[in-house]
């Protein structure tokens, strides 16, 4: 199911553009790597709408799960809402509370995006949700290293990401940012990365990432 799209041809490209996969003038914006990630999701979550499976957990190849995964993610999906869309299950450290020890301070650039986009702030504590212990309201997330989407959600995602317009994960920031997803976050990550965890930071010791590709890109919402 996975596309390697530093792989894919001129042909097979054409052919995805043909198919309403891709807008054709969007490919100079996009590279290789970004063009496979959103392609293996989406046809991913074509399958999960096609044999109406109702839940699903996707994982990237760089997910590293936390001690005990699946009864954490037992106990995670349990404190759900029924009518839930996404639930991102990898937790950026610039969202984690100042003092956590996980907590890594944003970039003026990414936190002045995410705060000027979305009704909710860093921190704000009407994220916190009464009654949960696990789960909190989703700010928008860089990053799908691992999530949970219902079959309502993938019907709601594919309607809104294709064709590919950018990079799968900011065409999932921008659903949330404008609340057409019913998108939920954990309070602590049960799914790490051992790539790299922004454009704006590629100077950690990780896995170099083939999706971000450039470091100073600007993100543009579509009209519709």
């Amino acid at each position: 199911m996975a596309i390697d799209g530093s792989t894919l041809n001129e042909e097979e490209i054409i052919q995805y553009v043909h198919r309403k996969y891709i807008y054709y003038d969007r490919l100079p914006k996009l590279i290789g790597g970004q063009l496979g990630v959103a392609l293996s999701v989406i046809l991913l979550l074509e399958k999960m709408v096609v044999h109406k499976i109702p839940h699903m957990c996707v994982l990237e190849d760089d997910a590293l799960l936390c001690d005990e995964f699946e009864d954490k993610y037992k106990k995670t999906c349990a404190d759900l809402p029924h009518d839930y869309d996404f639930l991102y299950l990898f937790k950026h450290p610039y969202y984690y509370p100042t003092g956590h020890s996980l907590y890594k301070k944003p970039p003026p650039n990414f936190l002045h995006y995410i705060n000027s986009h979305t009704s909710f702030r860093f921190g704000d504590p009407e994220l916190q949700m009464p009654g949960k212990k696990l789960i909190e309201k989703a700010l928008p997330v860089c990053g799908i290293v691992g999530f949970r989407v219902s079959l309502l959600g993938a019907k709601k995602i594919l309607h809104s990401v294709k064709p590919i317009y950018f990079p799968i994960d900011d065409m999932i920031m921008h659903m949330v940012i404008k609340r057409t997803l019913n998108a939920y976050s954990v309070k602590k990550g049960i799914v790490d990365t051992a790539g790299a965890i922004s454009a704006w930071d590629l100077s950690e010791n990780k896995l170099k990432s083939n999706v971000w590709g450039t470091t100073n890109y600007t993100i543009v919402l579509p009209k519709n």
